[in-house]
């Protein structure tokens, strides 16, 4: 019998949809499109993610006792989540060099999440004073007036100083 296993290699985050692509021999981009599309239904992309993330071994691990599995898998989870906030404070840091950019797979991670976040704390009625159209509006304005500014800021290509 055939089994599913998460992705080792093929991960943007953890390696469902490069699983569930190997498996159903599909493109990953497409299930990633569509869960993407499921987390603005309700959220449920984001949840059948996260539950697909839990419970999916990777195939390394599948030998593992279930609980031990669940146990690994919970750490992958928390060990990814600490990559993303450490690789988004870094720059921020004391002595950080100031001039070097965010990266942008942080930057557009961040984003996502922020967004979502909001979205599905809205649609759990928790922000429901919250407008989504008008802000989405906001952030997209925010983001290309910081792509813009950020552009003109950047010096010039050429040698370096004392070259």
């Amino acid at each position: 019998m055939r089994r599913v296993y998460r992705s080792e290699t093929d991960r943007v985050i953890g390696g469902v949809c490069g699983g569930l692509g190997e498996y159903f021999e599909l493109d990953p981009v497409f299930l990633r499109v569509a869960l993407v599309l499921l987390a603005f239904v309700g959220g449920l992309g984001v949840v059948l993610y996260l539950a697909a993330w839990v419970l999916m071994p990777t195939r390394s691990k599948a030998a593992l006792p279930p609980r031990q599995a669940l146990r690994d898998n919970l750490g992958d989870i928390s060990e990814r989540t600490e990559q993303f906030i450490e690789g988004a404070r870094a720059p921020l840091r004391p002595g950080a060099d100031r001039q070097a950019p965010i990266p942008r797979p942080y930057l557009a991670g961040g984003i996502l999440v922020a967004l979502g976040l909001l979205l599905f704390l809205y649609m759990l009625g928790l922000l429901s004073w919250l407008k989504p159209a008008p802000l989405l509006a906001i952030i997209l304005i925010l983001i290309g007036l910081a792509l813009l500014v950020g552009r003109r800021q950047r010096p010039a290509a050429g040698p370096p100083p004392g070259a």
